[in-house]
């Protein structure tokens, strides 16, 4: 779902909110502020993958009993947009500590839902780049890396697929010497079925100029015999 002119954030509605039954309520004062819901899911973490997700706050005190918290149970994810998501989701939930939140604001989020700073009901990203880590987290396909420039891309071109295009290209002319200009550009635009599902497009792009070339000084080779 796009959210044109917005900003994305990651909420987290952590185990007690959810134990709590506190997630319709929540979800409807997200709401009712204008949030938009992007996509949502509930989650249940392993250790490792709450300590991977709080890796920024390894060494501290809190580590060791948030993350034990974080995996104790299930947690709903969401993905929420809107102009200014990130501070203004950071200003619904409220201060980190529920007695703090309670006192200077009584009607957020964790002053509300919140018991004390492990259990305080509710997560959000604290700025648009830690939204982003935090999103592709639990949402690997919501946040994509932007196009690259011209310069980017020549840059990717001639380090990476240049001299292998190139040795394609020449094993082409070996194999098919009265090849017409078409047939080069069909061929170079033709790929290869990738069955890599988890590889990069460059990883599956450089792969498939490797097994044209082969394929290429293959039939040369059957040409001469």
């Amino acid at each position: 779902m796009d959210v044109p002119e917005a900003e994305l954030t990651l909420a987290l509605l952590k185990p007690d909110a959810v134990q709590s039954g506190h997630v319709e309520a929540i979800m409807h004062t997200a709401e009712k502020h204008g949030f938009v819901f992007v996509t949502s899911s509930l989650i249940q973490l392993t250790r490792m993958r709450a300590e991977e997700f709080y890796e920024h706050l390894e060494g501290s005190d809190c580590f060791e009993k948030l993350t034990r918290f974080m995996s104790s149970g299930v947690l709903y994810a969401l993905v929420l947009g809107k102009k200014k998501a990130v501070q203004e989701w950071a200003s619904l939930v409220g201060p980190f500590d529920p007695d703090i939140a309670r006192k200077e604001s009584p009607s957020s989020l964790r002053a509300r839902y919140g018991t004390n700073s492990i259990r305080n009901a509710v997560h959000g990203s604290s700025s648009p780049q830690e939204a982003i880590r935090e999103i592709r987290f639990f949402f690997p396909t919501v946040v994509r890396d932007p196009l690259p420039d011209e310069a980017s891309s020549k840059e990717y071109f001639d380090k990476h697929l240049r001299g292998t295009l190139l040795k394609g290209l020449t094993a082409l002319a070996k194999a098919k010497p009265h090849s017409d200009p078409l047939h080069v550009i069909k061929w170079c635009h033709q790929p290869f079925t990738c069955k890599h599902q988890q590889r990069s497009y460059q990883e599956c792009e450089e792969g498939c100029l490797r097994r044209k070339m082969e394929q290429l000084e293959h039939e040369g080779h059957h040409q001469m015999q």
